[in-house]
């Protein structure tokens, strides 16, 4: 899968802070975002239980709809990614993907998640 932007890997600690998770709820994080240019994203938790996943879910559908009001007047092109980003949870992983691919994105995370 291509994106359009450079993606970077941020912190753990930096991710849940952005996120706005417990710390406690989350096991490992991985997340990377793009230059600012774009709304791309992508977001790996693996959560301490199926609770805490539940809860690290909604944090990231909040971290989409902050994503919706900041990139609706900077950059409208990019809100076609954000109408209806890939976001699954499985047990207690969640995965968030904010891309122009959604079809490929979505394969790669059940692959990722079976």
């Amino acid at each position: 899968m291509k994106f359009q932007d450079q993606m970077s890997e941020i912190n753990q600690d930096t991710a849940i802070q952005i996120y706005g998770i417990d710390s406690g709820d989350v096991v490992k994080a991985a997340v990377y975002e793009s230059t600012g240019a774009t709304a791309e994203e992508v977001a790996a938790f693996e959560a301490k239980d199926d609770q805490a996943a539940g809860r690290v879910k909604e944090k990231a559908e909040e971290r989409i709809t902050t994503q919706r009001a900041g990139f609706q007047d900077y950059q409208p092109a990019e809100m076609a990614k954000l109408q209806d980003p890939v976001l699954v949870q499985k047990g207690n992983c969640v995965v968030l993907c904010v891309s122009n691919d959604n079809e490929t994105a979505k394969k790669a995370i059940d692959g990722f998640l079976s």
